[in-house]
């Protein structure tokens, strides 16, 4: 409810013609009772055939104005809705790609995707068919003022009702809430368990895996069925009590006003007219009634997608440089994870000039990769700074940094869109020699020539379906479009072939030789030899530089080396 009163105020002046809509509305959906009442009283009793026509006609074009209104309606309260639907869309999938990596880590993809997804139950809760059942619920008193006019007894019968049926509407309301948070778990598990069934298939059968997933599968389903089961009690019960309401009010109104047309005190037109003037108020409020479960999940998306809302996003301004020149220094430089009780490294402090070349090795989880984001900007040092000619990173701009990076991570993905708009993500305007050019250099020509429509053609699933070979050699071309003066290399010739690691080679030797800065981490004997400086971040806490003569140089200043084939 709160939304949807937060929606209505903040368009006052729709809100104010979807009210007078509204009364509009419920005024001329009386013309039906009060034609029923008049046939009966006057043209039964009468029999006189021009009344008869006159109230027709009279009644017809009440409908008809009735059912313009209620499309005016229908118009103003999808009005209400879709800038906040919009807003809200655009807030939570803006924070899920521009939240912080650091914070995005800490919340695992399934709630993410399930964020996502809720909006479309926020959507389907507060549309313009169901703020129009809830600005309707007030104008039920026009039909228990006019039964009240008819029959204060029967008024109050009515009123009893409606006000029970209210009542309940909200218990439920309230009795969903837990149910529906629970439902919205249970499949965020569900999603999970999918997720591995599709993207994991070899590994299900080479593991012998299917057996423990399906069992998994069941636990969840049946979990997930006990679930909608109190939900769908739910709702029957109010079915159930609705349809009991209107059959106990019927009795409750046609018993004791039928004692009044008996003494006098009524006539039977206005009797049933009293009847059909009680079923039309209680048929609002158990519209109202029957949204429970609808808003009970929307509450429930709407936290979820709030939460999303507010992670901390990357900032959109900052500083930027006229011309990077490709210098970077870490000084003091710490990273650690905040469920581990040690830093990853800490008293990292080098300064590499333009045209260095920096090798990084390390065992797995020391760090190579947590330094490459870094780096990029994806994360932060828990100590020190990172200056990129003399700029400290976190006060630059993170749209411009990197587009100054050609950055290869370990695990690359790509957006699901056609290979030319991934390998130009980062560079929009590069022209067709550039992208050519780069494709060539990481030998896909072949693979580019060979494929189905060619660059047209759609990466599906981030690119997991490629082979490794061809998304990491994509990724490194995706990387020279961006054409930075600094590189960043996360174990490029990681899962290559012999010819992939040449391109690779070769594609190193061409940035060293064009004064490109690199930073490489790599195992490949061949890439560290190539260095004059090599990173060991096996040597903990602090990591040690060393130089290709065995000389230890731990937080020294790195010299520039004159291309990779160069000692």
């Amino acid at each position: 409810m709160r939304e949807i009163l937060k929606r209505l105020e903040m368009r006052p002046g729709v809100t104010t013609e979807l009210m007078i809509a509204t009364l509009f509305i419920n005024l001329l959906a009386l013309a039906s009772p009060l034609f029923v009442i008049q046939v009966l009283n006057r043209y039964v009793t009468f029999g006189v055939d021009a009344t008869l026509h006159t109230l027709v006609i009279g009644v017809l074009i009440a409908i008809v104005l009735e059912f313009g209104f209620r499309e005016i309606r229908m118009r103003l309260a999808q009005g209400l809705a879709i800038k906040p639907d919009e807003a809200l869309a655009m807030a939570v999938f803006g924070a899920v790609t521009a939240a912080k990596s650091s914070v995005l880590d800490q919340i695992p993809p399934g709630v993410r995707r399930q964020a996502i997804n809720g909006v479309d139950a926020i959507q389907q809760a507060y549309n313009g068919p169901n703020i129009g059942a809830i600005v309707d619920v007030p104008f039920a008193l026009i039909f228990l003022c006019a039964l009240y006019f008819l029959s204060p007894v029967l008024a109050l019968i009515a009123g009893g009702f409606v006000l029970a049926m209210l009542v309940l509407g909200m218990i439920a309301m309230y009795a969903n809430r837990k149910p529906a948070t629970e439902m919205q778990q249970a499949a965020a598990q569900g999603n999970l368990l999918v997720s591995s069934a599709i993207d994991a298939a070899d590994t299900i059968r080479a593991f012998n895996a299917g057996k423990y997933l399906r069992g998994a599968w069941l636990q969840h389903i049946r979990h997930a069925h006990a679930l909608f089961y109190k939900i769908a009690i739910s709702r029957g019960m109010m079915q159930s009590l609705n349809q009991a309401f209107v059959a106990l009010m019927t009795v409750a109104i046609i018993g004791v006003g039928a004692t009044y047309v008996v003494a006098a005190e009524l006539d039977t037109g206005a009797l049933i007219g009293s009847n059909i003037l009680a079923a039309r108020a209680l048929m609002i409020v158990s519209r109202y009634a029957f949204l429970g479960e609808s808003f009970a999940k929307a509450r429930q998306s709407l936290g979820m997608a709030r939460q999303i809302g507010r992670l901390p996003v990357e900032a959109e301004d900052g500083a930027a440089l006229a011309k990077y020149q490709g210098r970077i220094s870490f000084e003091d430089l710490a990273f650690g994870y905040a469920d581990h009780q040690t830093p990853i490294f800490e008293s990292l402090t080098a300064d590499l000039e333009p045209g260095a070349i920096l090798i990084v090795t390390g065992g797995n989880g020391t760090g190579k990769t947590t330094l490459s984001r870094l780096i990029i900007g994806l994360i932060e040092p828990t100590r020190g700074r990172i200056l990129v000619d003399g700029l400290e990173l976190k006060q630059v701009a993170p749209a411009w940094w990197r587009t100054k990076v050609s950055y290869l991570p370990q695990e690359p993905t790509f957006l699901n869109v056609s290979i030319i708009d991934n390998l130009k993500t980062a560079n929009p305007n590069a022209d067709d020699s550039e992208v050519n050019s780069a494709i060539t250099a990481v030998g896909l020509r072949r693979y580019i020539s060979e494929t189905k429509d060619g660059f047209e053609a759609i990466i599906d699933n981030n690119g997991r379906d490629l082979a490794l070979g061809i998304r990491r050699r994509l990724a490194l071309a995706r990387a020279l479009i961006t054409n930075g003066n600094l590189i960043v290399l996360d174990e490029p010739t990681g899962g290559l072939d012999a010819e992939g690691c040449q391109a690779v080679y070769e594609v190193m030797n061409q940035l060293s030789t064009g004064g490109k800065t690199i930073i490489a981490c790599s195992h490949d004997p061949r890439i560290i030899n190539a260095a004059k400086f090599v990173l060991d971040l096996n040597h903990k806490p602090v990591p040690r530089l060393v130089n290709r003569t065995g000389q230890m140089q731990n937080q020294q200043p790195l010299s520039p080396t004159t291309g990779a084939d160069s000692e």
